[in-house]
């Protein structure tokens, strides 16, 4: 047996169901086919706009008349093509699909917000309806058709919204189960069941993860994914014109690469089929004849030392540094045991070798609550340090120092001497000195110095020094940091007809014609694109 998943993409419209359907049944003629189908593109996000909308009180009728308006026109289109679609039966099916949404939607609007079972509800009626569909599209061609029920079938543990698959008991509820040979199984992705039997969801975009969890379940021969792409590149093509084409990839590679971000696969998909080594093949519902890309255990194309660069959008790095960690017993566990505390999920950690630093990357939307425990945790250690490093700034800032009393000591560690009186902190900046050195030339310094706690005297020093000597640089790319945060909310994709700016660049229109960045910010990180054209954009968008 092969399980093939079609995702949203592929199933937007009445040609690509039956595009879809081809594909089905050709290869139905050579192998047995369960076939997982994702809701209809801009189903699912409709569906999440219309809980927020209705959760904060507001009018979702507009919403939902576009979700009905979808799958009126792909009944009606299916039925243009097959005269025996069973379009009466569809119809009823959506009205009272649509009816249940109604019904949870006037209890939202009771209670101002939305339980996570009805959402979880609401968020799957797509794939609910796409099965439909798709199981009446088979019958008309006379196919036979088997529905597995995933809610039944699937056992899934944790959040209504947020579910993974006990894939051993899943396993022991379809080996109980008899095959019926020469029909097509259906099953919605998304979904689940927990163990009270109630319908779970297995995270955004889990249509994958339930084609992979389904392979593992029947022992698949393949589990093929099918998509809008003709498989996994080396990068995101948009971005980079000579992207190659992967053929083979292996099962580590794959989770890598989905994990820190390539779209074509969710990130939890590869592990259920590494673990009973089933080969997934991510295919192009547009070009099925390519010839894809190839999961399997083998590597594949050596001769490609780095197999692929992709990246995460919305990720922070929080540094927590400091001689005073080097040798201190249970620091990372302090750390990241508040994180979690906090419920902040880490995406990557690195520690210096030097012990002195560990930076960790997490999604940006749980920078602040990270902060904000890591300055609990270590709160009396911050104060100290704080209070002990502003005070050398201070009397830098205020001491003043005389030529006639310290030009000899610049000229001996070989930086300029005064031309006249300055304050202590215009000195600090210069390369060849140090808080230290300069300490040993004006014996107030030495003092404040040696008010520092012993045991953080090296980590407060170095401190102060940094600040001091890169205050301008810091400045600097604060507001670079600031005017990229900026950018990145000035949302230009489909404003412009690049090809009639003529005040651009050559290269700048055709490739921002070609990728169609989504933010000013993206538009400026293309390869080609310089400051001036950037500018062009920013003074036609009025700013």
């Amino acid at each position: 047996m092969r399980v093939l998943k079609f995702g949203g993409s592929s199933l937007a419209d009445a040609e690509r169901f039956l595009r879809v359907s081809d594909i089905v049944v050709n290869n139905q003629q050579q192998v047995q086919v369960a076939l997982v189908l994702s809701a209809p593109a801009k189903v699912t996000n409709l569906l999440v706009a219309l809980v927020a909308q209705t959760s904060k009180g507001e009018d979702a009728s507009a919403t939902l008349a576009e979700i009905e308006g979808i799958f009126t026109r792909l009944i009606t289109g299916l039925k243009a093509r097959y005269a025996n679609l069973a379009d009466e039966f569809l119809t009823q099916r959506l009205q009272q699909e649509l009816g249940t949404i109604r019904s949870k939607m006037q209890g939202i609007q009771l209670l101002n917000q939305c339980p996570d079972s009805v959402q979880a509800l609401i968020l799957s009626r797509g794939e609910a309806l796409s099965i439909a569909c798709m199981e009446q599209l088979m019958l008309a061609r006379g196919e036979k058709v088997t529905l597995i029920n995933p809610v039944e079938m699937l056992l899934a543990e944790g959040s209504f919204l947020e579910s993974h698959v006990d894939i051993d008991a899943s396993r022991a509820r379809f080996a109980a189960q008899p095959v019926n040979e020469g029909h097509i199984y259906l099953m919605a992705g998304f979904t689940g069941g927990n163990a009270k039997g109630e319908l779970v969801l297995l995270g955004r975009n889990g249509s994958d993860y339930s084609a992979a969890v389904l392979a593992a379940c029947v022992n698949a021969d393949c589990c093929e994914i099918w998509t809008d792409v003709d498989g996994v590149y080396s990068c995101d093509p948009r971005l980079v014109p000579d992207a190659v084409l992967l053929k083979r990839m292996s099962y580590k590679e794959a989770m890598e690469l989905s994990y820190f971000g390539a779209k074509v696969l969710h990130p939890r998909t590869i592990a259920p089929i590494a673990r009973f080594h089933i080969p997934c093949l991510i295919k192009n519902t547009f070009n099925p004849q390519g010839e894809g890309t190839l999961i399997s255990a083998d590597h594949g194309d050596d001769q490609y030392p780095v197999k692929g660069i992709s990246d995460l959008s919305g990720i922070s790095m929080i540094n927590v540094s400091g001689p005073g960690m080097k040798g201190m017993v249970g620091m990372a566990g302090r750390m990241f045991t508040a994180v979690s505390r906090a419920g902040v999920s880490v995406v990557l950690i690195t520690q210096a070798s030097s012990e002195y630093s560990i930076s960790f990357c997490i999604h940006t939307y749980d920078a602040e609550k990270a902060l904000k425990v890591l300055n609990q945790e270590f709160e009396l250690e911050l104060k100290e340090k704080k209070a002990s490093r502003d005070a050398i700034i201070s009397f830098a800032e205020n001491y003043s120092i005389k030529p006639q009393y310290i030009n000899s000591g610049l000229e001996a560690l070989g930086t300029t001497p005064l031309a006249h009186g300055c304050k202590l902190i215009e000195l600090i900046p210069r390369p060849q000195i140090t808080l230290e050195n300069i300490a040993e030339l004006v014996p107030a310094f030495r003092t404040e110095l040696d008010k520092v706690p012993v045991s953080r005297k090296e980590e407060i020093i170095e401190a102060a020094e940094i600040l001091i000597k890169y205050s301008g640089y810091i400045r600097r790319e604060q507001i670079i940091a600031d005017k990229i945060n900026r950018l990145e909310n000035i949302h230009i994709k489909g404003k412009f007809d690049y090809n009639a700016i003529q005040s651009l660049s050559t290269e700048a229109r055709q490739k921002l014609t070609r990728i169609d960045p989504d933010t000013i910010a993206q538009a400026s990180r293309i390869p080609g694109i310089s400051p001036s054209d950037i500018n062009i954009l920013l003074v036609m968008l009025g700013r």
